[in-house]
């Protein structure tokens, strides 16, 4: 039986490269959750497993993380049927944003160990879906995620501009972010992504297509070419009192790495035939990325499908794309956010010579992370 720990020192073996390989993948290997089903199959008898353990003490608690599949990043649209996060070792950060007919809700937090397992809330009309990344994928690779709020971008421009000085305890998390936010400017160059979702402003009521374009000018000025996705809908609601409790307003996704690659595709069309057609151009552009540039050796994950709806075509045009999707790309899980509200807007911010240019309509995203031995044939999905 081979000793977890040495893993990765194997993998520098070659006759236990394979081997190593191979445990590594199944290690880094994405759980998807939808209709209520957990894919890979081999992970759901991991989750079952993982979720009967009893940590004794921090030292059990690592030395897991360290050698086995361990959730460690939860995006996740939707709160019916929610999946109940469990087997969390030390941390792990959970964002769940759930559409309803009149406003957004944002949920954005880190929840500890010792916290778990999760339960979200569970509100009827849109089933749960999305993915846990495992703390493998983050560990034994070039593959970083960063989650920021559009008022920390806002303050922590506005700190670099004017030079404040930081004084305070509430100032300690700020110059964390302060920190964070410097780092990516200097590493522009590996951006590979960024995810903008805005709901309305808590506290100036500021409608959220707003603050969603102005953080994509933020960081289209101070990162790289990378793609801008922007998810924003605004809280239409009267007389009521927002109370948001532990809920967010905004959250901010960016994609980093030398181990990560991500593609855009924005097509506003019901129709079956022309979404197949733009799908398969798609994919043979992704291909030749692929075939060029070994950060993208495989591209394994379709994170999400964005849709402004019209309420009476919804279903009719859910149905198309997931037949489109599927044909086009039968190995990779689709993940989708439904915005229910007409006023919504979704999008993408494009680099476009010394110009940026935003798309309006559905929005498709593809990511990758490099496997463990790419350039072999991998055989972590047939685990069953």
């Amino acid at each position: 039986m081979m000793d977890h720990s040495f893993v990765p020192f194997y993998r520098t073996i070659k006759v236990m490269s394979s081997a190593a390989n191979f445990e590594l993948n199944r290690r880094s290997k994405v759980l998807h959750w939808r209709d209520g089903k957990i894919t890979p199959p081999f992970l759901a008898k991991i989750w079952e497993y993982i979720s009967r353990i009893n940590f004794t003490d921090d030292v059990h608690r690592i030395t897991f993380t360290e050698q086995n599949w361990s959730p460690l990043r939860a995006i996740l649209f939707g709160s019916e049927k929610p999946l109940h996060i469990t087997g969390i070792t030390q941390n792990c950060f959970i964002l769940i944003v759930t559409s309803q007919n009149n406003h957004l809700k944002i949920f954005d937090e880190i929840v500890l160990g010792e916290n778990a397992p999760f339960v979200p809330d569970e509100r009827k009309g849109s089933p749960m879906n999305g993915m846990i990344i495992p703390s493998s994928c983050f560990t034994s690779s070039d593959i970083k995620l960063y989650t920021l709020s559009i008022k920390t971008i806002v303050f922590v421009i506005s700190h670099i501009q004017n030079r404040c000085t930081l004084i305070g305890y509430v100032v300690l998390n700020l110059r964390q972010r302060c920190r964070i936010y410097q780092k990516l400017k200097n590493n522009r160059k590996q951006l590979k992504l960024a995810i903008v979702i805005s709901g309305d402003d808590q506290v100036t009521q500021e409608k959220a297509e707003n603050r969603a374009l102005m953080t994509a000018q933020i960081l289209r000025k101070d990162m790289n070419n990378m793609p801008i996705c922007i998810v924003a809908q605004s809280d239409t609601r009267e007389d009521v009192e927002r109370k948001f409790g532990r809920y967010r307003d905004s959250s901010v996704l960016i994609f980093d790495g030398s181990d990560v690659s991500a593609s855009t595709l924005v097509i506003d069309t019901e129709d079956e035939e022309t979404l197949k057609e733009n799908f398969l151009n798609w994919k043979k552009r992704c291909s030749i990325a692929v075939l060029t540039n070994a950060n993208v050796e495989k591209l394994t994950i379709l994170v999400h499908a964005i849709r402004k709806y019209i309420c009476t075509r919804r279903h009719v045009f859910r149905s198309v794309v997931n037949t489109s999707v599927i044909d086009t790309f039968p190995d990779i899980e689709l993940n989708s956010l439904r915005l229910l509200d007409g006023s919504s807007i979704t999008g993408v911010n494009y680099q476009v010579g010394m110009e940026s240019r935003f798309d309006t309509g559905p929005v498709y995203i593809l990511i990758g992370f490099r496997k463990f031995g790419y350039d072999e044939k991998d055989s972590s999905e047939k685990s069953d």
